[in-house]
């Protein structure tokens, strides 16, 4: 689970970025579709890791899936596709500088 903590350590991190961009003025505007849609994450990964359920998760992953349906979250693929969203994050705000 420690090696996995980074992943969901990851996600808080580039969540807290993204925190302002689903507003217009005082108005909240689907926040949490809109965040999913910038990190760009399948369903179950963008579930587990939004409500910090990792942990449990990992436990019991049969649990967040459709009865019968034997597929899994790849952390690892979800960790490197998190460090790209970050890195294009971070090409942005220099090119905004």
């Amino acid at each position: 689970m420690n090696e996995l903590q980074g992943v969901q350590t990851l996600f808080n991190k580039l969540e807290k970025r993204l925190e302002d961009t689903a507003y217009i003025g005082d108005k909240q505007l689907g926040y949490k579709d809109i965040l999913k849609i910038q990190l760009g994450l399948d369903d179950t990964a963008f579930e587990v890791l939004y409500f910090d359920e990792l942990e449990e998760y990992l436990e019991n992953p049969q649990d967040f899936h459709l009865y019968y349906d034997d597929s899994r979250v790849d952390w690892i693929e979800v960790w490197e596709h998190l460090n790209i969203v970050e890195q294009e994050l971070n090409n942005v705000a220099e090119v905004v500088k």
